[in-house]
């Protein structure tokens, strides 16, 4: 049945996902064109689909039954970078790749992020990855307005899948309206004790909320036989990525 539902958007919303989470999944941030005809093994792909046209969209969409675009909440990132209103700009985040920290509590922000997301979904995706939550650790004064665009983003889609990538210090304040979170690097070979403990806290919690957790970790820094242990520990669903580039095809 999921073969006839791919290449459309029947069967494909968050109802469907939470009742049926898919359990096997890819992510790929290199140029979505490369991805044609290579997803016929998992079930959902995360991809960067900013630069990539509709046709490859909807051309991926039919390969998997869930295609999650990747979409910045806190960073402006290519194409959005000119669009970031001065009094929104916090500063160049000089420690990644090229972006500038962005206010989301800002009006003229948030408006043109939510525009953002619904190109992102109309060239075919099924969902949203909210990527750079994260920024909240860095500038707390902007809690408030990274959790009213999460909700803001589930008022303006309300059938669509959005899964949080990490964002744990928000995650208690809209719990409610994502359907699902991305561990990203639950595991890395130079945790300290205190880093374990804090890693075991945190996936007690995740499970608790009773969503679905997707725990994304690399095998050029941490122990695969160990992630799938805590991921099967966790009931996480698992996916072992070569580096952190996100550049490698399936």
């Amino acid at each position: 049945m999921l073969s006839f539902l791919r290449g459309n958007h029947a069967g494909r919303d968050r109802k469907s996902f939470l009742k049926s989470p898919p359990r096997e999944f890819f992510c790929y941030y290199g140029p979505p064109e490369n991805l044609a005809g290579k997803l016929g093994q998992v079930q959902m792909a995360f991809v960067e689909l900013m630069h990539g046209s509709g046709d490859i969209a909807k051309t991926l969409a039919t390969e998997v039954d869930y295609l999650i675009a990747y979409c910045s909440c806190g960073e402006a990132v290519g194409d959005l970078i000119p669009k970031l209103p001065k009094e929104a700009n916090m500063g160049h985040n000089r420690y990644g790749w090229e972006s500038y920290y962005g206010d989301p509590a800002n009006p003229a922000w948030a408006r043109i992020l939510i525009e953002h997301a619904n190109s992102l979904l109309s060239k075919g995706a099924d969902g949203l990855l909210l990527d750079t939550v994260d920024t909240v650790d860095i500038f707390p004064q902007i809690h408030q307005g990274m959790v009213q665009l999460i909700r803001n983003l589930r008022k303006r889609f309300p059938n669509r899948v959005i899964i949080l990538n990490r964002g744990f210090k928000v995650f208690a304040d809209v719990q409610d309206v994502v359907d699902g979170v991305m561990f990203e690097s639950m595991m890395h070979k130079n945790f300290s004790a205190a880093d374990r403990d804090w890693v075991e806290g945190m996936c007690g919690k995740l499970k608790k909320s009773g969503l679905p957790i997707f725990s994304i970790n690399y095998l050029d820094c941490c122990d695969p036989e160990e992630c799938r242990q805590m991921a099967e520990d966790y009931g996480f669903y698992l996916h072992m990525a070569p580096d952190r580039s996100l550049m490698s095809l399936p």
